[in-house]
């Protein structure tokens, strides 16, 4: 399988999983990899800053 159809695959099953976490109540910022923040080392100062963390399921 090419790996253009797994980064659609996996583009599209966060996407759901975006509505899924919205439908029960969770503040969901989605962050394409075109943004800057995508950026792993801009992300995580962005979290440091404004005192947000990702979620860790299951914690």
């Amino acid at each position: 399988m090419p790996s253009y159809f797994l980064i659609a695959f996996h583009r599209a099953s966060m996407k759901y999983y975006e509505v899924y976490l919205r439908s029960n109540g969770y503040q969901v910022e989605y962050i394409e990899a075109t943004q800057d923040i995508s950026d792993i080392r801009s992300l995580l100062q962005t979290f440091k800053t404004i005192g947000n963390t990702p979620v860790r399921p299951g914690r």
